[in-house]
């Protein structure tokens, strides 16, 4: 029984000694634990830093393209809030450093013997491409590149196909040019070659902003070098250029300017009202061996304006008009009216004067489809030169009195960048010296595009 005892004794003694060596061997444990927690501590402050600061590095990211996203908005409020009749500006620039699109339209045409297009032709009407990007905070830089238009499609030596590239706008546009002075806000100022801005239609010419596919008869346009300020106060949008004048490219002729004065007005948010004035300045007309302005660089009555054949060196034109535009749901009528003076340093009494108007209705009757009609005409007692849709080396050699336009289309928009048209324009007319213009009347299709945003 001792032995019994001593031997329950023993194995006692040995698991008190199992026990302690156990517990002595957890501590040692704890100890090389707590050693190499803390040795691994600086490792882990230092992963869990580079995560913060990457943290950070993305916080501020998002928060400067919360801030560009909100200057973007800002812009976009402002532009929406001013009034109507702006210059356009063709691209939209966001984030990117530069921005490219296009547009262009193609189509059948057909005149009577006397018109432009007496053989029923299958015509590429235009064709433009954009780039546009901004400089540096609130200044964009614009340029069209001219593949083809309609008027250089007039051209004598298209039928051999030598249509060259050539340049329409390129310019400069500083917004806010109070900030360049460390003051903010303020006017848009323009510097380069840009539309001639007298009246508003020209902002509407391109193939997709226009709802039929002949433009009004008076259809003032012109692509010329200058400077121009715009700008709006409250409901009010003013605008003042001066350009060159003569339609030659980079150069000009006579050291005389054109000036556009613009002003328009929103009296409510369906109505917008305006009122322009320009003037040509001083053109010299074709001189031999001398390098003169030949043309001005203004359109009018679908040619430049031009010496009426009574200057004996030098001529000019001013023009003025009202004109009104009324919103209809997704539909509009728009009015315009307006006067003009040709004067010339020739002998005796030459000058010219014309009145001009045109009424514009465009409705949608379906989701996708809408109607247009356009009515426009000039007068002239005196008679000048008016090529409308008629044989232009003809007209250019007789003087018209009276000219009226009637168009009617239907459009549809197969998507937001194509659009079909189709338009039937009745022409009529009355010549110096007696006579009638006939055998005018147009019958086009057109399918219009632009190329998506790049």
């Amino acid at each position: 029984m001792d032995r019994f005892f001593d031997s329950v004794g023993l194995r006692a003694n040995h698991t008190r000694a199992v026990g302690r060596l156990s517990l002595g061997k957890s501590k040692v444990g704890l100890v090389w634990g707590c050693l190499l927690w803390v040795c691994l501590l600086p490792v882990n402050v230092q992963a869990q830093a580079s995560e913060v600061a990457e943290l950070r590095a993305q916080i501020e990211a998002q928060r400067a393209i919360i801030e560009r996203l909100s200057e973007r908005l800002e812009r976009l409020e402002q532009k929406e809030a001013a009034p109507g009749g702006q210059p356009e500006v063709r691209g939209y620039i966001a984030e990117r450093e530069l921005h490219l699109t296009g547009e262009g339209a193609m189509g059948f045409y057909s005149t009577g013997d006397a018109g432009q297009h007496p053989n029923n032709e299958f015509l590429l009407d235009e064709a433009r491409a954009y780039v546009e990007a901004r400089v540096m905070p609130d200044t964009y830089f614009f340029a069209e590149l001219n593949m083809m238009t309609r008027e250089k499609s007039r051209e004598k030596n298209s039928h051999r196909g030598n249509i060259n590239l050539n340049i329409g706008e390129v310019y400069i546009d500083f917004e806010n040019v109070r900030q360049l002075f460390g003051g903010s806000g303020g006017p848009t100022f323009r510097v380069g070659r840009f539309e001639i801005p007298f009246g508003e239609e020209y902002m509407s010419r391109d193939a997709m902003k226009n709802p039929l596919v002949t433009h009004s008869l008076a259809d003032f346009w012109g692509i010329d070098e200058g400077i121009e300020l715009y700008g709006s106060v409250g409901a009010v949008s003013y605008l003042v250029a001066l350009q060159n004048g003569g339609h030659a490219v980079g150069r000009d002729f006579e050291s005389d300017k054109s000036i556009t004065v613009r002003l328009g007005i929103d009296p409510t948010s369906s109505l917008h009202l305006g009122a322009s004035y320009m003037t040509t300045g001083d053109l010299t007309n074709i001189q031999r061996g001398v390098d003169t302005d030949r043309l001005g660089e203004l359109w009018f009555g679908n040619y430049w304006i031009l010496d009426a054949g009574t200057a004996d060196t030098v001529f000019s034109s001013s023009f003025w008009l009202g004109e009104g535009r009324i919103s209809l749901g997704n539909g509009h009528l728009a009015f315009l009216y307006g006067q003009g003076l040709y004067e010339d340093n020739g002998e005796g009494d030459t000058d010219v004067e014309f009145d001009y108007y045109t009424l514009e209705v465009v409705q949608p009757f379906a989701e996708k489809a809408y109607g247009a009609l356009r009515w426009s005409g000039i007068e002239s007692d005196e008679g000048y030169y008016l090529v409308g849709l008629g044989n232009e080396d003809l007209n250019l050699e007789q003087k018209t009195t009276e000219l009226q336009q009637l168009s009617l289309g239907l459009g549809y928009r197969l998507s937001e960048s194509l659009i079909l048209k189709g338009e039937y324009a009745w022409i009529s007319g009355d010549i110096l010296g007696g006579g009638s213009r006939d055998d005018e009347n147009m019958f086009t299709l057109q399918l219009a595009y632009k190329f998506p945003q790049r």
